[in-house]
């Protein structure tokens, strides 16, 4: 009796239980993934790709807003699928790499201060993703002054100075 029930479990005819496997050919082929699908995608016009949209965008220091000698503060043309991480880079490539921390938000300027929105920006977002809405490159040429304000912050260098620490 013992042999029989080995050679019933571990035969190769009690694995298989008729019919055919799932994923063969011809079933997938009866479901309409065939040719007739892809002859629907070959008469269909795909989309034009969209051409970059631009925006003309000032990045402020916090600290130095409303120093436009600032070495810092910069107005520059960016395309809109540009990521903040990017402009993070550009921001401390200005401070020579001294700085470290930086944040990047938006805001608004009343008098002389600086009134920061409550969330800084997430540095994974396109200027796109922050609804920062671009125009075809030649329009924005046109433009005089910056469209959209972007303000950042940082940890300045040396904070195990004494003397700084003393002053703060």
């Amino acid at each position: 009796m013992g042999k029989k029930k080995a050679k019933k479990g571990g035969s190769k005819k009690a694995g298989k239980k008729g019919g055919k496997k799932k994923g063969s050919g011809k079933k997938k082929s009866s479901k309409g993934s065939g040719k007739k699908d892809k002859q629907v995608t070959e008469h269909e016009e795909p989309e034009p790709p969209k051409p970059p949209a631009y925006v003309y965008l000032a990045v402020r220091s916090a600290t130095f807003h409303s120093m436009e000698s600032f070495s810092c503060n910069f107005d520059e043309v960016f395309r809109t699928d540009t990521m903040l991480s990017d402009i993070q880079r550009l921001i401390a490539q200005r401070y020579d790499h001294t700085i470290s921390d930086v944040s990047i938000f938006r805001g608004e300027v009343r008098g002389n201060e600086l009134v920061r929105d409550d969330e800084e920006l997430e540095l994974e977002s396109s200027l796109s993703d922050i609804g920062l809405e671009g125009v075809p490159k030649k329009e924005v040429e046109t433009h005089e002054t910056p469209t959209s304000t972007l303000y950042y912050d940082y940890m300045p260098p040396y904070l195990d100075c004494a003397l700084i620490n003393f002053i703060s």
